[in-house]
């Protein structure tokens, strides 16, 4: 993802500036691009940072799973607490009769 990213980039680069620098310049930059997409370092920055993103992802499912978990176990009481209310606001289950 970072290598599209940084390709589309030098290519929005490469776009402007090579159609006011001409038809050279704008060869320039696209080599320029490729050496720079193909540094030892870049590669690796990109090795890392993929890495990274897939253990945040991994992390972020795990926690979205833990939550519906919760959300399930918490279901039913909260469907209670619900009924409850509705009935004490529309008057029924607490022995007063209805409101108004």
């Amino acid at each position: 993802m970072m290598g599209k990213v940084l390709v589309a980039g030098a290519a929005a680069a490469g776009y402007v500036l090579g159609s006011r620098a001409g038809r050279a310049r704008y060869e320039q930059i696209v080599s320029t691009a490729r050496k720079v997409r193909r540094d030892p370092r870049v590669k690796e920055a990109t090795h890392v940072a993929r890495g990274v993103a897939q253990d945040a992802a991994i992390q972020a499912e795990k926690k979205l799973a833990e939550a519906v978990d919760v959300a399930r176990e918490k279901a039913p009481e909260v469907q209670e607490k619900l009924a409850d209310a509705a009935k004490k606001t529309l008057g029924h289950g607490d022995g007063s009769g209805a409101h108004g």
